[in-house]
C-alpha cells in the first residue's frame, strides 16, 4: 500500500497552480464628453409659434392641409397670415346697416305708395346686393394672405377676385425686417404693419394689419439664422 508523502516536506512549487489573470483596469467615472451641437433654428421657429387648426385664423402656423401654387417639393408652410379679423370691422357695420335699412322703408311715404310687387323685388334686390358686397369684402380678406415658408416669402393679391398677383423672396435676401405699430386699436389688439426689405426682384413687402408682429419678425430672423448655417455647413434642400 502506497503511503502518502508528509505534507511539510512537499515544496510549494509541487502544488498544481492555476492561471492567474491579470487585474481589471480600475473602472472610469468619467465619461468622455459629448460634442455640443447648437439647437437647430426650426425648433425655436415651432416653439414661437405652435400649431393651429382654425382655417379662418389670421395667424395659422403649420396648417396641416394648405398647399399654394407653385410650392417646392418638400417646402413646408411655416405661417399663413391675413389681416387682423378687427380690421373687419368696418365692412361688417356696412353690412349690418345694409341688411336692416328696408325695416326702415315704411317710414317713408314714397316708398310705400309703390305696388307690393315692387316692395318686394326692390327688397329682394336690395338684399342680393347686400349679399354680393358681404362675400366681396369677406373672401377679399380670406384670399389676400402673406405665407411664410422654410424658403421664402409670399405675398398673394387678390382683386375683385378676378384678377391676382403673387409675389415671392428667398428667406435668404431678406435684409431687413421692421415693424410700425400704431393706434388704440393696434396696440390695444397687437397688430401691425410688417416691412420687410429683400435683395429681390421686388424689394420691399409689407405685411399689412399682421397679428403678432414681433413673433412675426422673431420667426424671420430664426429662419434666417437657418440658411445662413445651411450655407456656412454646406447643406443642400
Amino acid at each position: 500500500m502506497t503511503r502518502i508523502k508528509d505534507l511539510d516536506n512537499i515544496a510549494p512549487d509541487d502544488f498544481p497552480s492555476k492561471p492567474v489573470s491579470p487585474p481589471k483596469p480600475p473602472k472610469s467615472s468619467s465619461r468622455p464628453p459629448k460634442s455640443f451641437s447648437y439647437p437647430h433654428p426650426r425648433r425655436e421657429v415651432y416653439r414661437l409659434i405652435g400649431r393651429g387648426r382654425n382655417p379662418l385664423s389670421s395667424f395659422l402656423a403649420r396648417p396641416r392641409s394648405f398647399a399654394f401654387d407653385n410650392q417646392y417639393e418638400g417646402e413646408e408652410i411655416i405661417l399663413i397670415l391675413r389681416r387682423h379679423p378687427i380690421t373687419n370691422l368696418s365692412w361688417i357695420m356696412g353690412v349690418l346697416i345694409m341688411f336692416f335699412a328696408p325695416l326702415t322703408l315704411k317710414f317713408f311715404p314714397l316708398f310705400e305708395s309703390f305696388p307690393p310687387r315692387y316692395q318686394f323685388v326692390f327688397t329682394l334686390f336690395w338684399y342680393l346686393i347686400t349679399l354680393a358686397f358681404f362675400l366681396e369684402s369677406f373672401l377679399s380678406w380670406y384670399f389676400n394672405v402673406y405665407i411664410v415658408t422654410d424658403e421664402r416669402i409670399l405675398d398673394f393679391d387678390f382683386h375683385s377676385l378676378i384678377y391676382k398677383e403673387i409675389s415671392d423672396a428667398e428667406i435668404e435676401a431678406i435684409q431687413d425686417v421692421t415693424i410700425r405699430q400704431g393706434g388704440l386699436l393696434a396696440t390695444f389688439f397687437n397688430y401691425g404693419t410688417i416691412f420687410i426689405q429683400t435683395a429681390a426682384e421686388r424689394p420691399q413687402f409689407e405685411f399689412e394689419s399682421a397679428p403678432y408682429p414681433d413673433k412675426i419678425a422673431k420667426v424671420l430672423q430664426q429662419l434666417r439664422l437657418e440658411e445662413k448655417q445651411e450655407a456656412i455647413e454646406g447643406r443642400v434642400r
